[in-house]
């Protein structure tokens, strides 16, 4: 995660507050970013149950 940190901040690229980088500032936007897929997945299952049994 260090690494990714130091080459963000090489970029000059900032976080979404402006600040520099960090390696758990990394760590929390991987976090996040591997949880999104799996909630898109959920909620279009939920949607899919609710046509099956007539909810729409």
């Amino acid at each position: 995660m260090a690494d990714i940190a130091l080459m963000l901040n090489q970029e000059g690229l900032p976080t979404r507050t402006g600040r520099p980088w960090n390696p758990g500032t990394v760590r929390a936007l991987l976090k996040r970013e591997k949880a999104a897929p799996r909630e898109t997945e959920e909620k279009a299952s939920r949607r899919e149950r609710g046509k099956k049994a007539g909810k729409d």
